[in-house]
């Protein structure tokens, strides 16, 4: 149905991979050992590091457990695929201090990034999970909650050899139709023979590993040694069970607390606008419901072509299943009431005319901007916006991507006052770059006035005076550079940028 967007970039600048699915394999275990064999001998041991994300501002003991607990479970896991391998390094990383250790995540063939609880909820919650690429590198990464209690966790174990699993047959050179499917048959094996019961072991589709205290962990069992190398003509092809046929409609369904909080009926409409495509997407969220799972209507249009299909929702996890049985987080609805961590704060904001209050996260440094807004008493992903500088051989762009909130019944009245003017702090590098001639006048307008509609700038409104002038003073340029250096308020620069849609240099509004 084209081109439907349903993840975002965010602490990694990552792109999830997905791939076509073939019905049968083409390989054997035979095979696949001459594979392991002929792989080893050519080169040298895979390099990887292990990560650990924690919302405090430093690592806790038990935090320093768990990722010398994930750290044992990569190294045994990769030893049951007979994978000759090097630990580089690991790390437990504050999430403040992120950026800084990751941009160095490519020197290793498989950074592994574990998260604590609250973060891995957050991340989860924008489509973070599973095995990526680094963007621009071509290095694979895996990304893992661990989302319960427990030090030696279970469940965080069998998901990072799930995604290890794929990893070790693409390394040795699979086809998708093992490196994908056998995976996720094996997976689709387990839930049914689990039915929901997590705890229980089936072993049939389980190996274990040795934790560093010693217990035995069940993780996803080798490829060549579970129950087939060939997938069944109809062999399930997802970790995703079938949800439709487990749901018994309710008479009154109501929301949960904890959960999504959206009802039949509903429905969401966004923008989606990005360097590649531009279009709309709509969720009308309709029956049948058991109060945990609810149907959806998916509407895309872009470049006037309009497609739908029917998809199921999750409620209490952020599961988002695709009729094709493809699983993915959903992101524009977070479970109220809102637990997010210290990098949010509430503040107000007008939207579609409604003073609201949202909690505002945003991430910024000299070359990158995110922006996300969530509408703190619906749990609405009202705007997500990211911005990268690009500099080429010493010309400097911006890249822009946004998803920003159309409409929505869920949202019909204010819940706040006024709204107060911002500004946020990281728009200075541009008002210094510009000032200092590394961009243009045009490309310093077409950012303003980006900033302007997405919302990431806000400014009083201001409307036009009928005037007109070909050329920026050079007034303007010198408030903008006084601004960049701090010698000037805000207000002299809101004044600035007022005068230039006055006189129709910024069209706005």
């Amino acid at each position: 149905m084209g081109k439907i967007v349903f993840s975002i970039l965010l602490v990694l600048v990552l792109f999830s991979f997905s791939s076509a699915f073939s019905q049968t394999t083409n390989s054997s275990a035979q095979d696949f050992a001459m594979l392991q064999q002929q792989k080893n001998q050519n080169t040298g041991p895979l390099s990887y590091a292990v990560f650990y994300i924690t919302e405090n501002d430093k690592c806790t003991d038990s935090e320093y457990k768990s990722l010398k607990f994930y750290q044992v479970m990569a190294d045994e896991y990769l030893s049951l695929y007979g994978i000759s391998h090097d630990l580089q390094g690991s790390l437990c990383v504050p999430l403040k201090n992120y950026q800084s250790y990751f941009t160095g995540l490519s020197t290793f063939t498989l950074p592994i990034v574990i998260s604590d609880n609250t973060v891995g909820q957050q991340l989860v919650q924008q489509g973070f999970y599973g095995m990526y690429e680094i963007s621009g590198t071509g290095t694979q990464a895996i990304y893992v909650c661990s989302c319960d209690p427990q030090i030696e966790s279970w469940a965080g174990a069998w998901v990072l050899s799930h995604e290890l699993s794929h990893f070790a047959l693409r390394y040795f050179g699979e086809p998708d139709s093992i490196a994908v499917n056998w995976v996720h048959y094996i997976q689709a094996l387990v839930n049914n023979c689990q039915n929901g019961d997590f705890s229980k072991v089936c072993p049939q589709y389980s190996a274990s590993v040795t934790s560093p205290s010693g217990n035995q962990i069940p993780v996803m069992v080798v490829y060549g040694q579970g129950p087939s190398n060939n997938l069944p003509q109809n062999a399930p092809q997802s970790e995703a069970t079938t949800m439709a046929s487990k749901i018994v409609p309710v008479q009154n369904p109501s929301c949960q607390n904890t959960q999504i909080c959206i009802l039949p009926g509903d429905y969401i409409k966004y923008t989606i606008s990005a360097p590649d495509r531009n279009q709309t997407v709509r969720f009308d969220f309709v029956n049948p419901t058991d109060n945990k799972n609810i149907s959806v209507k998916t509407t895309v249009t872009q470049n006037g072509t309009t497609a739908s299909e029917s998809d199921m929702l999750d409620l209490s996890k952020s599961l988002f299943t695709r009729p094709s049985g493809q699983v993915s987080n959903f992101m524009y609805l977070l479970p109220i009431p809102l637990k997010l961590n210290s990098a949010y704060h509430l503040q107000t904001i007008q939207w579609n005319g409604y003073g609201r209050n949202v909690m505002s996260g945003q991430n910024n440094n000299q070359t990158n901007f995110i922006l996300v807004q969530v509408d703190n008493a619906t749990g609405i992903l009202l705007q997500l916006s990211i911005s990268n500088v690009v500099n080429v051989n010493g010309k400097i762009s911006v890249n822009q991507e946004s998803y920003k909130l159309l409409d929505t019944n869920k949202i019909t009245s204010s819940n706040i006052g006024n709204v107060q003017a911002e500004i946020p702090s990281w728009i200075k590098q541009n008002a210094k770059f510009w000032s200092d001639g590394s961009i243009a006048d045009d490309q310093f307008i077409q950012g303003i006035q980006y900033m302007i509609t997405q919302g990431i700038m806000k400014i009083p409104h201001t409307n036009s005076n009928g005037n007109s002038v070909s050329k920026i003073p050079l007034w303007v340029k010198n408030d903008a550079k006084y601004w960049s250096e701090g010698s000037t308020s805000d207000d002299e620069f809101v004044n600035s940028i007022q005068y230039l849609i006055e006189n129709g240099i910024i069209k706005y509004g």
